[in-house]
């Protein structure tokens, strides 16, 4: 199973616990056309996984390969 996290419970502080709780290679994250730049969601969780931006943009990229097969 994929979880795909939206804008709206990324930017809550309680997400950072979930966030950790689910492997990193089932993760996506979207802005579901919230009006809301994706670069700072990728910037909330890249802090609250403790990971830097790059490492998380190449694996949410790397599950969209798997995922897609590509």
């Amino acid at each position: 199973i994929y979880l795909s996290f939206w804008s709206d419970f990324v930017m809550r502080p309680e997400s950072a616990v979930l966030l950790r709780s689910v492997p990193g290679e089932r993760m996506f994250l979207e802005t579901d056309g919230a009006g809301i730049d994706i670069r700072d969601i990728f910037n909330k969780v890249s802090y609250d996984l403790g990971l830097s931006v790059m490492a998380l943009k190449k694996l949410i990229h790397t599950n969209y390969k798997v995922f897609f097969k590509i």
